[in-house]
């Protein structure tokens, strides 16, 4: 069942599934809940798990001055733990997520017993890849970049979803559910997202056991170290997957279920 849920921040729409340890996983933007059925139902004999869209992308609504800096993220993120008593939780942040979910392991410990990590690379790879992504800086102009980012975001997301799946095929179908997603209301922030982050600090360092699991053919990462994230975690366990891209938990549900197990059975 899909839902809403009210914390200082906002709104936050999110998904349950399964029973045992908690696993809090946000959507990809701009991806939305409607396309993490599959991997919900891989995932549910494993865990309780806690589908989200962060604050601000899809359907989660941001309150007035909410921003979207990683720390404005954690926030929001430890306030969602909070409200729905998921500590302490496997935390399971995509690509610049991760960040997000360094800076809540280290400002609430409690909250946080390891952590996965999607298709993130080291901070610097990930600066490098703002650049990649957005050669030109349009997104990131100030005024004209977010309205471009909205007025275009069809076009962005369709663009976005060829460069970084393995097939036009599949970059079409993840691209044809983030529009319909559009139509309905859903946002893709991107602009802001990618400001903020350039303006933001570097994560904290962690010791809790990581795992990182990385799509080897995302063209959009061609320049990032699959085993960078070792630079904020030495603990992390680095598994690639040679034919996914940049949704390797998406594009193989039940292959990831299957190293997240094994992972947690070897820590």
């Amino acid at each position: 069942m899909i839902r809403q849920v009210a914390i200082p921040q906002g709104s936050v729409r999110l998904r349950q599934a399964g029973q045992g340890p908690p696993l809090v996983l946000a959507t990809d933007p701009p991806n939305v809940l409607e396309q993490y059925g599959p991997l919900m139902v891989a995932l549910r004999p494993h865990a309780r798990v806690v589908a989200f869209e962060p604050v601000g992308f899809g359907h989660s609504k941001a309150a007035r001055g909410a921003g979207q800096s990683p720390d404005a993220q954690a926030e929001a993120t430890i306030a969602l733990l909070d409200k729905l008593a998921l500590g302490p939780c496997t935390l399971a942040l995509p690509c610049v997520g991760a960040y997000v979910a360094l800076r809540v392991a280290a400002a609430r410990p409690d909250l946080v017993d390891s952590l996965v990590a999607l298709q993130a690379p080291a901070w610097d790879d990930a600066l490098r890849w703002i650049d990649r992504v957005d050669r030109r800086r349009a997104l990131r102009a100030p005024l004209v970049g977010p309205a471009l980012g909205y007025v275009r975001a069809p076009e962005i997301a369709r663009s976005w979803y060829r460069a970084a799946l393995p097939t036009r095929e599949a970059g079409d179908a993840f691209g044809a559910l983030a529009v319909e997603s559009f139509d309905h209301g859903a946002r893709f922030p991107l602009a802001a997202a990618f400001r903020a982050l350039e303006r933001a600090a570097p994560p904290p360092p962690t010791d809790l056991p990581v795992l990182a699991v990385w799509g080897a053919r995302d063209r959009t990462h061609r320049g990032s170290d699959p085993q960078g994230l070792r630079r904020h975690a030495p603990r992390a366990k680095v598994v690639v997957l040679e034919d996914a891209g940049h949704f390797p938990e998406l594009e193989q549900p039940a292959r990831f279920a299957q190293e997240l197990v094994r992972w947690r059975e070897e820590r």
